[in-house]
C-alpha cells in the first residue's frame, strides 16, 4: 500500500476530508488495486476504523505517564522506577508522603550517604584540620552510618525507643537497612542529652500524627504519654434518606448502568439493566472487561448502554435515558472537550453511537437509586 500511495508523507489532515461532521479518509493510489490488493487494504483500514475524528478538539501534546495530560518530573521518576525491575524499594518508603517534604529530601540524601558530616565533608575537599572525629562520642570517624547507628549516643536513643515499644532489636550496620525497618527521625538541639533528644522525638511524634490522623489521634498529649495504644473513635452513623427508583416517562426507556474497579488498575466489570415505563425489564447486561479504573469502566458501561439500544427494536419510537452513579462520566458525556485525555478516544466513540439514537439525555443519580 505505501508504495502504491500517491502521497507517502504528510499530515493526517491531507489523506482525508470531512463529510457531514465526520471524517472519511481519502487515499490516492497511482492506479486501480487488484482483488488481493483491495483486501490488503481493508484489513489496513480496520486497523484505524476504531478511531474517531472531532472538530470540537483540539491537536495538543499529552504525557500518558499522567492523567492530566502535563509532563511532571515525578510521573518520569515513577515510570522509571516501574520499568526497572532492579531499582530499590526502600525509594518508595522515603517518597510515601507521610512525612514533610523536608525530612523526606532528608531522608533521600541519607540514604544516598550525602548528608554534610565530617567524612562527606572531606570527600568534598574541605579542610577540616584532622577534626574527622564524630561530634557526639569524639572517638571514631563522623560517618553517616556511624552518627545514626553504631555511635553510643545515637544507640542509647534507639535503645531507648525499642524499651518503650517493648522490643527487642539488634540495630543494622547501614541507614539504609535501618530505615528499611524503622521509620525516620529528626534531632534537634546544640548539646546532646539522650533524655532530652528521647523526649523531643516522642513530642514530635505525637505533634505529627495528630496533625496527619486527628479522627484517629485527636489528642497529642495522650499519644506523647502513651504512644504505643491507638485512640479509635466510634464511627458515627449517618443516617440517609429513603431513597427509590423512579420509573420513565411513557414512550422512555431508562437505561440504569454501573462500572466498578478492584483497585486502580486492577480487573473491572460493566454492567447495566434497560426498563419501560412500567418498571419491566427489558435487557441486562454484564460482562468483565480489560484492567483498568473505575471512571473508564463507569464511561466503558455508558458505551455499552449506547450500543445496546442503537440496534434495538425501541430505538425508532422510544427516547433513552441513561443514569449514572457516577457524576464524572455523566459530565464527560454531556461536555466531551472537558474529557481528560484518556477518554478521549472512548468519547468520541460514544458519540458516533449518540448518533444512532434520536432522543436521548444522561443523568446522575445517587448509588442507592441506580
Amino acid at each position: 500500500m505505501y508504495a502504491l500511495a500517491v502521497k507517502k508523507s504528510g499530515k493526517v489532515a491531507e489523506f482525508g476530508i470531512w463529510e457531514d461532521g465526520r471524517w472519511a479518509w481519502n487515499v490516492q493510489f497511482r492506479r486501480q488495486l487488484f482483488d488481493w490488493e483491495v483486501e490488503q487494504w481493508e484489513q489496513f483500514h480496520d486497523n484505524f476504523k476504531e478511531f474517531h475524528f472531532c472538530k470540537d478538539f483540539k491537536d495538543e501534546h499529552v504525557w500518558k505517564r499522567e492523567t492530566s495530560g502535563n509532563y511532571t518530573t515525578k510521573s518520569f521518576c515513577r515510570y522509571v522506577h516501574v520499568s526497572n525491575e532492579n531499582v530499590d524499594r526502600v525509594w518508595n518508603y522515603v517518597w510515601a508522603n507521610l512525612a514533610p517534604f523536608r525530612i523526606e529530601v532528608f531522608m533521600w540524601q541519607l540514604l544516598q550517604g550525602k548528608i554534610g558530616v565530617k567524612d562527606e565533608l572531606a570527600k568534598r575537599g574541605v579542610n577540616l584540620k584532622n577534626m574527622l572525629q564524630c561530634a557526639l562520642c569524639n572517638v571514631i570517624r563522623e560517618t553517616c552510618d556511624h552518627l545514626f547507628i553504631t555511635c553510643r549516643k545515637s544507640w542509647k536513643v534507639w535503645m531507648g525507643w525499642c524499651r518503650m515499644w517493648g522490643m527487642g532489636w539488634v540495630l543494622p550496620s547501614n541507614v539504609k537497612d535501618l530505615f528499611a525497618m524503622w521509620n525516620e527521625w529528626q534531632l534537634g538541639g546544640k548539646e546532646w542529652n539522650t533524655d532530652q533528644v528521647l523526649e523531643l522525638a516522642r513530642i514530635r511524634v505525637a505533634t505529627w500524627v495528630n496533625a496527619k490522623w486527628p479522627r484517629e489521634y485527636p489528642s497529642a498529649l495522650n499519644v506523647y504519654r502513651q504512644p504505643t495504644i491507638q485512640c479509635q473513635l466510634p464511627k458515627k452513623g449517618q443516617e440517609r434518606k429513603g431513597i427509590q427508583w423512579d420509573k420513565p416517562r411513557y414512550g422512555q426507556m431508562k437505561f440504569n448502568v454501573d462500572g466498578a474497579a478492584r483497585g486502580c488498575p486492577r480487573p473491572t466489570g460493566i454492567g447495566g439493566i434497560l426498563r419501560d415505563h412500567r418498571g419491566e425489564v427489558k435487557i441486562i447486561f454484564s460482562k468483565p472487561i480489560s484492567e483498568t479504573d473505575s471512571n473508564f469502566a463507569e464511561m466503558m458501561a455508558i458505551k455499552e448502554a449506547f450500543l445496546i439500544f442503537s440496534v434495538s427494536r425501541w430505538k425508532n419510537n422510544h427516547k433513552l435515558l441513561i443514569e449514572s452513579d457516577s457524576s464524572n462520566a455523566v459530565k464527560w458525556i454531556k461536555h466531551p472537550d472537558g474529557a481528560p485525555w484518556r477518554m478521549r478516544k472512548l468519547i468520541l466513540q460514544t458519540k458516533k453511537l449518540k448518533r444512532e439514537v434520536e432522543g436521548w439525555e444522561i443523568q446522575h443519580v445517587r448509588r442507592e437509586a441506580n
